[in-house]
């Protein structure tokens, strides 16, 4: 787990420092960003999502939340694009208030837009990734009933929509609906994963009171096509403690258009080579003493790139041509023909862009992927 903990904090650094700290030559060194604090109280439920974890989704986890944000002004014109959002990191705690899952403790940077706004209320949604530390997971002695995590680190993707209303220069009360997504994607086995929609009452806190100014700094974009190729590794199990893990490699081919300053569509072919489908139909059809089909995988897939500077949030659907491997000997279903990507993408520079993100099949996650990839634009 050390690695995906890495991975994480670097991906998350990434994204701060590309909406906090890019440098600007042409601005002063008294440049002044107002900046808020927020101390929210949560209450939620767990999602019974699979038949196996009813018995851990009975009870209501509450926690709290500490976040500070960075006001942007309109220094780079993506900011002027997404009418000046707020750029935030949020530590949680969650008590789940059963013994069997513990508690957990979370870092998210996260963005929060405005979506409507009058002089004294906003109503804001906010979303990002994280890092949840997880105490108490899933052992095969001292707590076999934990199916939902295996591991002390796990990944949290959150998502919120937020209303405030200022009572005072310095003082807003907030209330909101959340929902967090705690999972290791098949990194360890068990791993059901949690679903926590939530509810909240909060204060923010603005240290300062002056008026900010913001400014109108957009620039023309290219409206090229353009076309990125990449490659993805990742780690999983097959089964529970198993010495060592099985690896997913995937390689992608896009064209991608811009339609605006905030949106990128793409459409490609993507190869998967999972090794774990590869054990997994060896053990079952050679138990069964019949031919073994072929694991690897070709799908055709579309998808969205929602755009802030150098980072952009990340879906795709995707649809496989090439899946041989689709039953067992006895007809139960080999995952589902259709799957899906959501996550984060930073580019370093004008070719080079990493990428963090969840592949799933409607919904139950396969793995967590790491991506390098490679990309230039057709001049006109």
């Amino acid at each position: 787990m050390k690695n995906l903990f890495i991975s994480i904090l670097w991906l998350g650094t990434c994204f701060h420092l590309n909406l906090v700290a890019q440098p600007n030559p042409s601005s002063s060194n008294s440049r002044f960003v107002p900046k808020e604090f927020n101390f929210s109280a949560h209450y939620g439920y767990i999602i019974n999502h699979q038949d196996f974890v009813g018995h851990l989704t009975t009870s209501h986890p509450a926690g709290f939340e500490l976040s500070a944000y960075w006001l942007t002004t309109g220094k780079y014109g993506w900011e002027k694009a997404y009418r000046y959002p707020k750029i935030g990191v949020s530590f949680f705690y969650y008590d789940f208030r059963n013994p069997v899952l513990g508690n957990a403790f979370a870092i998210v940077p996260h963005m929060k837009w405005t979506w409507k706004k009058t002089k004294r209320t906003r109503l804001e949604f906010k979303i990002g990734p994280g890092v949840v530390y997880t105490p108490n997971p899933w052992t095969v002695h001292s707590n076999p009933k934990n199916v939902m995590f295996s591991s002390i680190l796990n990944n949290v993707m959150y998502t919120g929509l937020e209303y405030s209303y200022r009572i005072s220069p310095r003082i807003k009360l907030n209330t909101g609906v959340h929902l967090s997504h705690y999972s290791n994607a098949a990194y360890s086995l068990p791993n059901a994963g949690i679903n926590i929609p939530s509810v909240n009452l909060g204060v923010t806190y603005t240290p300062h009171s002056e008026k900010v100014v913001y400014k109108d700094t957009l620039k023309p974009y290219d409206k090229n096509w353009s076309f990125h190729f990449s490659a993805s590794g990742s780690l999983l199990e097959l089964d529970a403690n198993q010495p060592r893990k099985n690896h997913l490699v995937g390689f992608i081919a896009t064209a991608n258009k811009r339609l605006s300053r905030k949106s990128i569509v793409n459409i490609g072919l993507e190869y998967s080579h999972n090794t774990a489908l590869e054990k997994y139909a060896n053990r079952i059809y050679s138990r069964a003493q019949l031919p073994i089909p072929d694991f690897r995988r070709a799908g055709l897939l579309v998808g969205h790139e929602l755009i802030s500077g150098r980072v952009a949030l990340v879906t795709q659907l995707g649809v496989y041509i090439y899946r041989p491997f689709t039953e067992t000997p006895e007809g139960g279903i080999v995952d589902q023909p259709i799957y899906q990507r959501f996550g984060v993408k930073y580019y370093i520079n004008k070719n080079l862009f990493a990428q963090y993100t969840f592949r799933t099949h409607l919904g139950v996650a396969e793995a967590i992927e790491y991506t390098i990839g490679y990309c230039f634009s057709a001049k006109k």
